[in-house]
């Protein structure tokens, strides 16, 4: 996981590069969660209520604005809604109605690892980067961007030809989101990791990433904290956001972003 220091558009302090060791498979959903599917569980969807001009909201549409505890819960109602047990001990939460947001006073895992759950859960960092990069270890799995010379500026929306097949980014988005499934799929055949809306993962964001010691199934706690990563930039970000490594951290209540669950398998 992370990037070496001489990967251009890299977090210097938050990608530190380490050995990381899943010891579980799993599986995740080929594409973004969508508004359709959101509300097919019954659940209030916040997406609609929320949207701006940047949100498309046909029901193909990748849910957006949704905060860390809101995509917990839903994780939850998935879960429930397909037979499956709940990943996630939510306490403390309100409120309970109306678009919110919705917050928690703690949050913790069911069982005694996020990844011996048999339900849908968010994926863990680890998870995520595992699969975004599908075998790769360049800074996006199709290659690696297009330096910009310095004094580069992290928000240039240059156009970057290696990922226009693949993300939805602010030089072709035209502002807005876009129904899920339109680009090009990464090697393994999931589509719109990079791009379109940024995705929730479980674990906490420090800013000073982690050490470069080599790491076993990092993640399996929920850790009380303010902040959470979240990953693959979207339709508005730079396409520095884009790369595998990259994630911006969001405190847990702000509504910023979409998610994609997945399973850890048995």
């Amino acid at each position: 996981m992370g990037s070496p220091p001489c990967e251009w558009g890299r977090g210097r302090n938050s990608e530190t590069e380490s050995e990381t060791t899943l010891t579980h498979a799993f599986y995740m959903q080929e594409k973004e969660l969508t508004i359709g599917e959101w509300a097919a569980t019954g659940e209030l969807n916040v997406t609609l209520a929320r949207a701006g001009a940047e949100q498309c909201t046909e029901p193909s549409c990748p849910v957006a604005q949704v905060n860390w505890y809101e995509a917990l819960r839903f994780a939850n109602r998935y879960s429930a809604w397909k037979g499956k047990p709940e990943c996630y001990t939510l306490q403390g939460c309100g409120p309970d109605a109306g678009p919110g947001p919705f917050g928690c006073t703690n949050v913790s895992a069911v069982n005694t690892s996020v990844y011996d759950c048999d339900g849908y859960r968010l994926p863990t960092e680890a998870e995520w980067e595992y699969a975004v990069r599908a075998g790769t270890r360049s800074p996006t799995f199709a290659g690696p961007l297009t330096p910009i010379p310095p004094p580069a500026d992290p928000t240039d929306c240059s156009t970057q030809p290696i990922i226009e097949p693949f993300a939805w980014y602010c030089a072709n988005s035209g502002g807005r989101t876009h129904p899920v499934g339109q680009k090009s799929p990464n090697p393994w055949g999931l589509l719109d990791l990079l791009g379109n809306v940024l995705e929730h993962t479980s674990d906490m964001y420090t800013g000073i990433g982690h050490k470069p010691a080599r790491r076993v199934d990092p993640g399996a706690l929920i850790v009380p904290g303010d902040s959470t990563p979240l990953r693959g930039g979207s339709a508005l970000l730079a396409p520095r956001n884009t790369r595998s490594a990259g994630h911006i951290g969001f405190t847990r209540l702000a509504t910023d972003g979409g998610l994609r669950l997945v399973r850890t398998a048995k």
